[in-house]
């Protein structure tokens, strides 16, 4: 046994507890106040961005509204749903022994971990 079920729901749930004080307690920072202007000026077409991002962050401005830690939870909300899918692909690929190492060892990558983390 690699990673046994305790310690992998523990370290996820001190991860999304980490990032979720993090999400709540951090202003805004440049990219996603971007973010929050594609989604208030939605358009086919961004200068750097897909139209996608600018629909997904309209629809969590709409059902969460219109504040800086909505825009925090949905990249920390995107991270979540990659972290997911990640797991099923590695479990389905491999075992779900590897499926939990795989999915560790990408949420405590500087990519992953930190986004959240950003410094201004």
């Amino acid at each position: 046994m690699i990673l046994s079920k305790k310690w992998f729901y523990l370290f996820l749930s001190s991860f999304l507890f980490i990032n979720l004080l993090v999400v709540f307690l951090k202003p805004i920072s440049t990219d996603p106040s971007v973010y929050w202007f594609y989604a208030h000026h939605l358009r086919w077409i961004y200068q750097d961005a897909p139209p996608l991002i600018g629909v997904v962050t309209w629809l969590g401005i709409s059902v969460f509204g219109s504040h800086s830690a909505t825009i925090n939870f949905l990249g920390l909300l995107s991270i979540l749903i990659s972290a997911r899918f990640l797991y099923l692909l590695a479990k389905l690929m491999f075992d779900e022994n590897m499926a939990r190492l795989v999915t560790l060892i990408w949420l405590i990558t500087p990519a992953t971990s930190y986004m959240e983390l950003e410094l201004q």
